[in-house]
């Protein structure tokens, strides 16, 4: 679930603008986070937020700009680092056409979500009196994140995000952004490394360590990533993107107690982040504590002010406990509410399948058929469904299948 996959760019433009740029040297500044933009009214932002989720749910190409303020997420990103003020324009226009080269921020996004996913807007509510839009993205897979955008209005009137906080990652947008801006420009120019804060020389320092702590969680290799870890400065081992890659090195295979330790670290340094949850989830089914795993599923639901889809994770969880009338319960909670996505109909088979309900799973076949335009496998060939294949209604199912040729 791993944004960073949704909002990767290409850095050879980045690198290059950062290159061709004066950082460091004599006119410049260290740049400042914008200034607080115009709010919205309620009625504006759930005016955006309704349009950018038809937007993401509808085929064709996302206008970005209608939605996002990239000048003011550049600033963002770059806030703290010193800057040649002249060559500013190059460092922003490389930032930007480095962006969108890689599809920009709802590009990859849509590609995770399609097919049978979708982006959804939960609810707009308020932080500080300032306005965000929460919306849930469920990729093709059945994964499920969270983002909650933050909304300002442009000086044309214009209501747009000008960040987003990613449940997957536990970070803003604009603080991924940073951490890449900071190490190709550090790369690129010595000047500006000497000009970083502490904290950042001391990534930029630590950059060959993490990249292969990285590749050694990509190879399920969690002992290394862990050892790798271990070697880190202080300062950097606190860094929250780093606290997250500790815990997903320590499911690759599960150690149960570095998981402990690092998610009481993980706690101890960020008590009231909306991720946590979301990381126990995933934990807690890996270790088959399934009520610890629903306890984590109620405080994301909480936390986030309520999710019908979360009782699709129920549903699972549930069923992998054996609790079928419960698993069934929340599926059709689930559907009943989002009956529109393809996961939760997957869950809905797969709980009737074990209960043996072979006639509901005929109807449930042909309705998934009817709403998805389905690809469908031979079910002989697949165990799960044995009981289902060997009842009258698998005949009517294939008879089913022949009418529609």
């Amino acid at each position: 679930m791993i944004f960073l996959r949704e909002g990767r760019w290409s850095l050879v433009v980045l690198i290059a603008a950062i290159a061709a740029s004066g950082c460091g040297k004599s006119g410049s500044k260290v740049a400042q986070a914008p200034p607080t933009g115009k709010t919205p009214s309620r009625e504006e932002a759930e005016t955006f937020a309704k349009k950018l989720e038809a937007a993401m749910n509808a085929p064709g190409f996302v206008e970005e700009s209608r939605f996002l303020d990239w000048d003011r997420l550049f600033d963002r990103a770059v806030a703290g680092i010193e800057l040649a003020e002249r060559d500013r324009p190059k460092s922003k226009q490389g930032f930007l056409s480095g962006v969108r080269q890689g599809g920009g921020v709802f590009g990859p996004i849509r590609q995770q979500i399609q097919p049978g996913g979708s982006y959804r807007l939960l609810r707009v509510h308020s932080v500080d009196g300032k306005p965000r839009a929460l919306f849930r993205m469920m990729r093709g897979d059945g994964g499920i994140n969270y983002h909650d955008l933050f909304l300002v209005k442009t000086p044309l009137g214009a209501v747009v995000a000008e960040d987003a906080y990613i449940f997957a990652t536990g970070e803003r947008l604009s603080e991924t952004y940073h951490r890449i801006f900071v190490q190709l420009a550090a790369q690129q120019n010595r000047g500006l490394f000497d000009r970083l804060v502490k904290r950042d020389q001391a990534y930029v320092k630590s950059l060959p360590t993490i990249n292969n702590m990285i590749a050694a969680t990509r190879r399920k290799d969690g002992r290394s990533a862990l050892a790798l870890f271990a070697t880190l400065p202080e300062e950097v081992r606190r860094m929250k993107f780093h606290q997250i890659l500790r815990l997903q090195a320590a499911t690759q295979p599960l150690n149960a107690a570095e998981y402990e330790r690092a998610i009481t670290e993980f706690r101890e340094l960020f008590p009231s982040d909306r991720s946590l949850a979301l990381f126990s989830i995933d934990y807690y089914s890996l270790r088959k504590e399934f009520d610890n795993a629903l306890a984590a599923v109620d405080r994301l639901d909480r936390s986030i002010g309520g999710d019908p889809c979360l009782d699709y994770l129920r549903a699972g969880i549930f069923l992998q406990q054996d609790r079928l009338p419960k698993a069934d319960a929340a599926i059709r909670r689930a559907l009943k509410a989002i009956p529109d996505l393809l996961q939760p109909h997957w869950m809905k088979l797969a709980i009737l399948l074990k209960q043996a309900k072979h006639e509901e799973t005929l109807s449930t076949l042909k309705d998934m058929d009817r709403r998805f335009k389905m690809n469908w496998m031979d079910f002989r060939f697949n165990p799960q469904y044995a009981g289902f294949v060997s009842s009258p209604q698998h005949a009517q199912w294939l008879a089913y299948l022949r009418t529609k040729k």
